[in-house]
């Protein structure tokens, strides 16, 4: 099993690689190093009892060998000595009551250290064996460009200038793993030639490239590869110009026909071209074909960035936007979600009494009417005389007969209007009496 640590402080402990003289053993060793990589297990011969590897080049970093609290007697008296591929080492020296010693690390190779007393009979000598291996990738050699970028769906990365790191082939290449933008680590079995694919956006994309090798150190390119995206955002943009404060089945926002709608790209993304469908009522479509010309209003598609368009009719109307992005070869496009037009069904509503007292409640003698094409409003006193008559439906009776205020009390009213439904076409009359209060 293989233990990885990788510390931004200095110091770390392995516990129990010794080899026993009598009850006498090396407790402790510490790994002075800013990355480093320890294994002991399923070593090749050789090795020793443990495999260390350390990020970067040799440099005053040290292996630094410590017996722990009562291990071999407390320490004292004890003599150390160190050999480095077979050649004993004079660099290094104990402390002065022999509880540790210190030794720099400057190349790869085979250590050894040794524990042992001249001047007591029957005392082993007591020593551990490990390899050292600096791991070092030139990072500036490590480049990152971009692949494939017409491709609609995705893009890809290659990496160029890694090589990877090993001792004597022992760490190899299957161990690699790589990651974009400090994202997921993904396993490859052949790193001679590294090609990442990844999902195109409508973003564009600074990637940087990371390298996990066999010993868990991360390297990194120096210079990100831009990809500039190709990829449109098709965001229809629908402005009802005048609402009714009414919702529609979904939720939608609903206006009164005759409807002015403004259709907009302002917020599509990437893109250079477009297509509107602007469908027919859905009620009086028998198939709903939402890429049928014939389910199309006026039969045709819209390619302007910015137009209006009136509604004449109530109903529920369909929208889409295809957005296409003309760079490259594959001319890429998106399709939105269908959008709704909701014209309200025809209506009018009368009050019986209102005040027209100056005091801005309730002043004018008005109906509720929404999505007509046709109106009549006509009042009469109660001897049946007509005192007012209007044709606009936002309009009404402000309680005056030929300029002068009328008298209190009660008249007749008589409306008439004629519904936009472009089926069954509702006719209304409104007849009924209403109170004047001042």
């Amino acid at each position: 099993m293989k233990i990885l640590l990788l510390l931004l402080f200095v110091g770390w402990s392995v516990v129990g690689w010794a080899q026993r003289g009598g009850d006498e053993k090396l407790e402790m060793i510490e790994v002075r190093a800013a990355e480093f990589f320890i294994e002991k297990d399923g070593l090749p011969l050789g090795y020793g009892n443990a495999f260390i590897a350390i990020k970067g080049e040799p440099n005053s970093d040290a292996i630094l060998f410590t017996p722990g609290e009562g291990a071999l007697g407390g320490g004292v008296g004890w003599k150390y000595q160190w050999s480095v591929n077979g050649v004993w080492s004079t660099l290094g020296a104990p402390n002065e009551d022999s509880t540790n010693f210190t030794f720099p690390i400057t190349k790869n190779g085979l250590y050894k250290v040794e524990a042992f007393k001249d001047d007591q009979a029957g005392v082993e000598t007591v020593s551990q064996t490990f390899r050292v291996f600096f791991a070092k990738v030139d990072e500036s050699k490590m480049i990152v460009e971009i692949l494939e970028k017409d491709n609609c769906k995705y893009f890809k990365l290659e990496l160029k200038g890694y090589e990877s790191v090993t001792d004597d082939g022992f760490y190899g290449r299957e161990e690699v793993k790589y990651a974009v933008n400090d994202g997921t680590w993904l396993d490859v079995h052949d790193d001679a030639l590294v090609i990442i694919s990844r999902e195109a956006t409508s973003k564009d994309e600074e990637c940087k490239i990371s390298v996990m090798d066999g010993c868990g150190f991360v390297w990194t390119t120096p210079k990100s590869a831009s990809y500039e995206s190709i990829i449109p955002e098709a965001k229809p943009g629908i402005k009802l110009l005048n609402t009714v404060g009414v919702e529609g089945e979904v939720g939608d926002e609903m206006g009164q026909a005759p409807l002015e709608v403004e259709f907009n790209t302002d917020e599509c993304v990437n893109a250079h071209t477009f297509e509107w469908f602007l469908y027919k009522d859905t009620s009086t479509m028998v198939h709903i074909g939402t890429d049928l010309l014939d389910s199309l209003i006026h039969e045709e598609v819209r390619l302007e960035e910015y137009f209006t368009y009136i509604y004449e009719n109530t109903g529920r109307y369909m929208v889409k936007l295809v957005a296409t992005n003309t760079d490259g070869q594959n001319h890429c496009t998106d399709t939105s979600a269908i959008k709704y037009v909701n014209v309200v069904e025809s209506l009018v509503e009368v009050p019986n009494v209102f005040t027209p007292n100056g005091d801005g409640k309730n002043d004018i003698f008005m109906a509720l009417v929404l999505s007509v094409e046709s109106f009549q409003g006509i009042i009469l006193n109660r001897w049946g005389r007509k005192v007012y008559e209007w044709s606009d439906p936002t309009g009404g009776w402000d309680g005056r007969i030929n300029g002068r205020l009328a008298n209190p009390g009660t008249y007749y009213y008589i409306i008439t209007a004629r519904g936009r439904e472009k089926m069954n076409t509702p006719n209304y009359v409104k007849k009924g009496a209403l109170m004047l209060i001042r």
